[in-house]
């Protein structure tokens, strides 16, 4: 992903955004359907290794001369 290392900030707060629309679903679904737990899962699995990734990803990139 040759782009996540020049853009780490954007793909981050992406990943956080789709971790915060698929809470939305799971909350919506929960309800009617025990469904409603894979969006809430993966939005968890989102917020767990976006600031990861992000981490590494930043780690990795050399130093601005």
């Amino acid at each position: 992903m040759k782009w996540e290392y020049s853009f780490p900030r954007f793909f981050l707060g992406l990943r956080l955004a789709i971790g915060v629309i698929l809470d939305a679903v799971g909350i919506l679904l929960i309800p009617q359907t025990y469904l409603g737990l894979l969006p809430l899962a993966f939005a968890a699995l989102a917020f767990a290794l976006g600031p990861y990734i992000y981490v590494k990803v930043t780690q990795s990139r050399p130093a601005a001369s």
